[in-house]
């Protein structure tokens, strides 16, 4: 009787399993399938409001211009690049601080401008 019972626990237990497994792949591919492609300016103005728009794994492409904004990621794993090189993609920061990057973040193919002179 008793080792019906542990065939039956045995059972379940790799039944269980089976489901953890399935439902933890269904959800890491869920995350590659949410991840946008979202194009400055014509889905967004400004890189930031593009920025303030993404999640996680979005990838933010920007094409070539002048953009005069601080571009903060917000804690956010995105990648930001440029479509067309740091030869026609600039960033002209408010701030000395003119890109704040997020854990995880990538940020390729910008030429940055610091919105303040050092005097000194």
């Amino acid at each position: 009787m008793q080792l019906i019972t542990y065939a039956r626990y045995v059972s379940h237990f790799s039944q269980l399993t089976k489901a953890v497994v399935s439902g933890l792949t269904l959800l890491s591919l869920s995350t590659l399938i949410q991840a946008a492609e979202i194009n400055v300016p014509d889905d967004y103005l400004t890189i930031q409001q593009a920025m303030d728009a993404a999640v996680s794994n979005d990838i933010i492409h920007v094409g070539p211009g002048v953009y005069s904004e601080k571009i903060d990621f917000t804690g956010k794993s995105v990648t930001l690049r440029s479509t067309d090189g740091p030869e026609s993609t600039f960033i002209n920061g408010v701030t000395y601080e003119g890109v704040q990057m997020g854990p995880g973040g990538v940020f390729e193919g910008f030429t940055v401008n610091t919105g303040q002179e050092n005097n000194g």
